[in-house]
């Protein structure tokens, strides 16, 4: 018994190293950190399989951990504090629903984490079950050779090591599974077994030693990853790097991901980082300067302070945000929120490119600078005052519908199908950005078209291949919007980044990427300004809308100071639509049902409720498995006709016998432990049904015919267990 725990602790040992090989690469191919955590969990895994505790020692432990973790690294307060467990559900209510829905690119990060979590404690039981039961290791150890060796080709995870590493630990695992096999076998003497492990680690670490040394042959095709980036880099066509470029004339084709730093930044709030906006689309992409010369005005820092938000129609709240840009950044222009208010920074001057009364970019002239205190507003819009702007456009700003004359008409009858029940622009243009958001296009970076010399590249993605990225859903969203007369503009920048530090204040600390870098819409609305739309698949509108705005929101009170929202004098169309809001509010909040059971569940007592009901659900659930379960199988082999049957729905009775604490004793007879249950249940069910097994198992008569003859008896001692 010893030498055989022995044997246990050293596969489990060799498994749990061949599964870390399987979380080293993470760090370096996707945004995972923290993989420690996940190593701890899996020797955590390996441990509870080998001691065997009590399932609720091991599951209180797994459970603890896991929300210990995620809890550390996705929320913010004390653990025992439970204020925490609100937003956790809620966060698994809303990918819940993404999952119902296949929108698997919006899951969060937390709940991502929750089953890469669940996936390990799986996985490590599978293992288990081939070590242990089958005794077969092979296909996995295959497995994790191809996986480390694919993306040491494909990514810039370097596998060297790893390889080598494989290679001690996968013949040793075949090694001591092929023992473990032909000791049973042969029923090996003990003193074999230093016989066969000696030779075994000799002729390994000799192997290894040698391969290691050994002079190495030049590799036969050159380096793929950079062969395609080189060709990406040059403009012969194929595979782009993802980040933000000035020069937007040419869209289409595929990029790779690239994860190199553009700024950090310490925020309370997450939002878009814009960079520009262009407005001449020319079939194949967009273009600004070239086209219309924008007027540039130079600032010193002390007179670039851009007015207060001052519009009825738009509730803010005033924040602050401390930038670092990346000092190999090589782009002299600043990523501002909407509505910057004020820049400060050691820099001598700014130049802002405006178009009337709204800035286009913003950026620091012939000179370095890396640093920026960023006060801007943050925005509600109220959808009343949206969905009132109706009939055509009568501004001037008729660049925003410019599109080009060899536009095709299809794209214009799309626009128009898609919008003849809406009524009001904001509704028009929700129905565009829903359609572009629905099933019938795919988000994908790789198999993305370019267009031909005479193709369009709006109607080309919306008809021919529906397949693309940000650049494909904004570009065809803002051409649609132009052809039914709603301005829009082109716009880009980069996405709120990813956390990588939750700061104490409230505020946290996110890391913005080449990988962040996106496109989105902007639409303009008379007397509110410029609203931001995201149609892209698989990204959410980092904007709020709102149908009641109370007063007390238009006026926000930040660091002593206090920016007022509402204007004096509202015109009338303005108050009348202030007074319908109000009257509005008064009847009762218009939030749909999913917003309201977040609500609810954001207070902490509720969350705390729904909590403890949902951990009693699942107990119950879990201490009353057996009886529902053999109520599943009643049903199950009741009806069944099959020649298996029998066979299955026996071995179903011993097995759940077993979990009661009655199973069949090693060597003992089918008839002795028939008359054992019978004994203890006080019936003669049990001998009768296993006299009919028996007569098929050993007498090869009829299964079928067997099986209809003692299903009642199956089922009276499948109904005394239940009982």
């Amino acid at each position: 018994m010893k030498k055989q725990n022995v044997q246990f602790i050293i596969l489990y040992s060799f498994a749990f190293l061949l599964l870390w090989e399987w979380l080293r690469p993470l760090e370096s191919i996707t945004e995972t950190r923290h993989t420690f955590l996940f190593v701890i969990f899996l020797g955590l895994q390996f441990l509870f399989v080998y001691l065997k505790p009590k399932w609720y020692i091991s599951l209180s432990v797994n459970v603890g951990f896991m929300f210990v973790v995620l809890q550390m690294l996705f929320y913010e307060g004390a653990f025992l504090g439970l204020e925490w467990i609100a937003l956790f559900i809620q966060d698994v209510f809303s990918n819940l629903m993404y999952i119902v829905q296949f929108d698997f690119y919006s899951l969060t990060n937390s709940f991502r984490t929750l089953l890469f979590f669940i996936l390990l404690w799986l996985l490590v039981y599978l293992v288990h079950y081939w070590l242990i039961q089958k005794q077969r290791i092979m296909f996995f150890v295959f497995l994790t050779f191809i996986y480390v060796t694919v993306l040491d080709t494909f990514t810039p995870f370097s596998g060297k090591t790893s390889i080598v590493r494989m290679v001690v630990i996968g013949f040793a695992m075949l090694s001591f599974v092929f023992f473990q096999r032909l000791q049973q076998k042969e029923m090996l003497e003990r003193h074999f077994y230093l016989k066969w492990m000696i030779p075994l680690v000799v002729l390994i670490g000799t192997s290894t030693t040698v391969g290691m040394l050994a002079p190495k042959a030049e590799p036969i095709w050159p380096d793929p990853v950079a062969f395609i980036q080189t060709y990406g880099e040059n403009g012969n066509g194929g595979v782009k790097k993802i980040g933000y470029s000035p020069d937007d004339s040419q869209l289409g084709g595929p990029f790779v991901k690239d994860d190199t730093e553009v700024f950090t930044v310490i925020d309370s709030e997450e939002h878009y980082w814009k960079i520009e906006s262009k407005y001449v689309y020319t079939g194949k992409g967009w273009t600004g300067d070239e086209e219309r010369s924008i007027p540039e005005l130079t600032f010193t820092e002390e007179e670039f302070r851009l007015p207060n938000i001052n519009n009825v129609f738009v509730s803010t709240t005033s924040h602050q945000a401390e930038m670092k840009v990346n000092e190999s950044y090589p782009y002299n222009h600043i990523p501002y929120p909407i509505y910057l208010t004020s820049i400060e920074s050691d820099a001598d001057y700014y130049e802002m490119g405006v178009l009337k009364e709204y800035y286009e970019y913003v950026r620091v002239d012939d000179q370095k600078v890396t640093e920026f205190q960023l006060s801007y507003e943050y925005p509600k819009f109220n959808r009343k005052y949206l969905e009132a702007v109706t009939g055509e456009y009568e501004g001037t700003e008729v660049d925003y519908l410019q599109l080009p004359l060899s536009l095709p008409e299809r794209v214009v009858d799309l626009a128009e199908e898609l919008t003849k029940n809406e009524d009001n622009w904001y509704d028009k243009v929700r129905a565009i950005e829903q359609y572009l958001s629905s099933s019938e296009f795919e988000y994908n970076i790789e198999d993305v078209a370019i267009p031909s010399e005479d193709q369009d590249y709006v109607d080309q993605f919306l008809f021919d291949t529906k397949k693309g990225y940000c650049d494909n859903f904004s570009s065809s969203m803002v051409v649609l919007l132009r052809s039914i007369g709603i301005p829009a503009r082109w716009t880009k920048g980069y996405t709120s980044g990813e956390i990588v530090e939750v700061l104490g204040d409230g505020t946290n600390k996110y890391q913005v990427t080449n990988n962040n870098a996106h496109s989105w819409v902007e639409v303009y609305f008379p007397d509110v300004g410029w609203v931001p739309f995201e149609p892209t698949k698989t990204f959410s509108d980092p904007i709020q809308f709102a149908y009641d705005i109370e007063e007390t929101e238009s006026t926000v009170q930040t660091d002593d100071s206090e920016t007022e929202n509402t204007p004096e004098k509202p015109d009338p169309l303005e108050k009348d639509l202030m007074e319908e809001t109000s009257s509005s509010s008064s009847t009762g909040s218009k939030e749909n049902s999913f917003e309201k059971m977040s609500n609810w569940l954001i207070q902490e007592k509720n969350g705390i409720w729904v909590s403890i009901v949902i951990i009693l659900i699942g107990c119950f659930v879990y201490w009353t498995r057996y009886k529902w379960y053999q109520v599943i199988v009643l049903y199950k082999y009741r009806f069944s006709g099959s020649d298996s049957a029998f066979f299955k729905a026996y071995a179903s009775l011993l097995k759940h016998y077993s979990h009661l604490g009655l199973p069949k004793k090693e060597g003992q007879t089918l008839r002795d432990y028939a008359k054992y249950i019978d004994e203890f249940y006080e019936t003669h069910d049990m001998r009768k049904l296993t006299n009919s097994y028996e007569k098929v198992l050993y007498r090869n008569e009829s299964a079928k015919e067997q099986w209809e003859k003692s299903k009642e008896l199956w089922e009276n001692l499948i109904k005394k267990k239940l009982s």
